[in-house]
């Protein structure tokens, strides 16, 4: 935790309650210390750092382009990295333009985490887009879906049973943005993925459910997890990202490469949680009508002889 930070949360809450808040920030580090994929990231980035020095991104093209080829399962975790990794450095002069525009940032994100989830029940949805969460809490609280806040760049979700179920926003700014956009970009960040994860602990109906999100400033970020403890959304930074836009980027890339396969993971983790959660809630409220004690006696009809039957 941060020491302005805990200063400040001192002025709040106990000792004993800073120290549960820091156990709470440890375990949401600790779930991304491993992934299933990190021998295939650092064996595929091993490779590509031979061409870190090169003056432009031709021989590394062509080399991504004959991995993709030989890897005859095209729905295979290699095939989507290197496919993931073929699209970053083909965009890296649109990205590294001055005149680069937030929405050039947030599609090309989104075209990312696309080829990520892709064979998942995980969808990834931009554009300014509303959050069914902020809009039932705005409709809770007589406020308009419109207002300031609701609107956002990059939202991740799935249906499960006919119920739409979100797990994360992400935000994106200019790479100049003044820091005084930054922060109203970082409150709306927490108040929108704060809704969020207050749905997804009443669908889920467990306390110990956090939320992983991601806010971007041009191809600089970071990652952040949330908790609800004590009615107060607590955040703390994860790790900061960077997606690049030089060859010589690239062996920083590779941590931020991890990170997002440690936040996929998590996300098709929490997508169980709630599938799960969704389903108990289908099945209480699909027998509520015969089985709640006000439901009246419903008698069997009178037994017909067997004569009668089959005399008709």
């Amino acid at each position: 935790m941060h020491p302005i930070f805990e200063t400040r949360l001192s002025k709040l809450f106990t000792e004993q309650q800073l120290d549960i808040m820091k156990d709470h920030m440890n375990d949401q580090k600790k779930a991304f210390q491993n992934i299933e994929i990190s021998e295939l990231i650092d064996s595929l980035f091993d490779s590509l750092l031979l061409y870190q020095l090169d003056p432009n991104t031709n021989r590394v093209i062509d080399f991504i382009d004959e991995e993709k080829y030989e890897e005859k399962n095209k729905q295979s975790e290699r095939y989507k990295l290197l496919k993931l990794i073929w699209i970053v450095i083909i965009n890296f002069e649109r990205l590294r333009a001055p005149n680069a525009a937030e929405t050039l940032f947030s599609s090309s994100f989104e075209m990312l985490l696309t080829i990520m989830f892709q064979d998942y029940n995980v969808s990834i949805e931009s554009g300014e887009i509303v959050s069914d969460a902020t809009s039932r809490s705005a409709s809770a609280n007589d406020r308009s879906t419109s207002d300031f806040g609701r609107r956002i760049d990059v939202l991740v979700h799935n249906s499960c049973y006919g119920i739409r179920n979100e797990y994360c926003c992400i935000e994106f700014k200019r790479q100049d943005t003044k820091t005084r956009l930054l922060t109203c970009q970082q409150s709306k960040s927490i108040r929108i993925n704060g809704a969020i994860l207050s749905d997804m602990i009443a669908k889920t109906n467990v306390d110990d459910i956090y939320l992983i999100y991601m806010d971007f400033w041009g191809n600089d970020g970071y990652i952040a997890g949330m908790k609800l403890f004590e009615n107060v959304h607590l955040v703390d930074q994860i790790s900061s990202i960077h997606l690049p836009v030089h060859l010589i980027e690239l062996e920083d890339f590779r941590s931020t490469i991890k990170y997002l396969y440690q936040w996929r993971q998590h996300i098709l983790h929490q997508s169980r949680k709630l599938a799960l959660g969704v389903f108990k809630e289908k099945r209480k409220y699909e027998t509520v009508e015969i089985s709640r004690p006000s439901t009246p006696v419903c008698l069997s009809p009178e037994r017909v002889p067997l004569k009668e039957i089959n005399g008709r």
